[in-house]
């Protein structure tokens, strides 16, 4: 069965659509990088990348992340190796990153709109459950380096921490910040 992929590049307001059922340029590995298109990708020679439609599962193969980038101790190295659920929206151009988390459910990356390889997502809610709960607001940027392959660079803010969070206390000042890069494969 061939992988159907959209071509995540906007340009001159139209969307380049790659490989499809009739489609006989494309063998069975997918459609071409379509590198020479150019536009504001890169240049004319950058790669055009593209993502698989619908949700599909996506292993997390890399995390690079500091002690001095962890306010909010969240750990994320435990992500290593994790499978995540990644969503994109083709008439849109939509993606989104995560499981839905918090109230409203958001992705827990994140959303938004993809294009010329690259998406900023956001996520702003509330987090926790009803013994603790606090604002999380998180800022994935997105950039795509091959077909079903990219990097999500995070910045997650928490505050406004509830009464109930007292195992472990809120941060000293009452907010805090964490920063960490993530690799996605669609495996």
């Amino acid at each position: 069965m061939k992988l159907i992929k959209m071509l995540v590049v906007v340009a001159a307001g139209a969307v380049a659509v790659g490989c499809g059922s009739s489609d006989n340029t494309c063998d069975d590995a997918g459609c071409p990088d379509g590198g020479s298109l150019g536009g504001d990708g890169g240049g004319p020679d950058a790669a055009l990348w593209g993502l698989s439609r619908g949700t599909n599962n996506y292993t997390i193969t890399k995390v690079v992340t500091s002690a001095a980038t962890d306010g909010c101790k969240l750990g994320p190295e435990a992500l290593m190796n994790m499978t995540r659920p990644v969503t994109y929206d083709a008439t849109t151009n939509i993606i989104s990153v995560g499981d839905q988390k918090g109230t409203p459910a958001m992705a827990s990356f994140g959303s938004g709109t993809v294009g010329a390889n690259k998406a900023t997502l956001m996520r702003d809610n509330t987090g926790g459950d009803t013994m603790c709960s606090w604002h999380q607001k998180d800022t994935s940027l997105l950039s795509l380096f091959d077909n079903d392959k990219f990097t999500l660079d995070v910045t997650e803010v928490e505050d406004m921490f509830g009464a109930g969070c007292t195992n472990p206390p809120p941060p000293t000042g009452g907010t805090c910040t964490s920063s960490f890069q993530l690799t996605f494969e669609k495996k």
